[in-house]
């Protein structure tokens, strides 16, 4: 939930004990919760967090859903982590 939001994603990996990709609540740097989707799994050593995610041909970042900007192979993602 958004009052439980972790500070970051590598939080949610390395003291949560999260283990599987998914929407998360994260509050980086205490300035308000929302929902990323977060990585677990790709990296070993880190956790990484989607902002940005730009379909090709779904008509701008206006139409961006979390299924059309994760689904397929014609994308220009943004691909962050929020470190501690």
């Amino acid at each position: 939930t958004a009052e439980k939001a972790a500070p970051s994603a590598n939080y949610l990996k390395f003291n949560a004990g999260i283990t599987s990709n998914g929407m998360y609540y994260l509050n980086p740097g205490g300035l308000g919760a929302n929902q990323f989707y977060v990585d677990v799994t790709s990296d070993s050593a880190r956790a990484w967090t989607m902002v940005v995610a730009n379909r090709i041909n779904t008509g701008g970042m206006n139409n961006t859903t979390f299924a059309n900007g994760t689904n397929g192979v014609l994308a220009s993602n943004l691909i962050i982590t929020f470190d501690e």
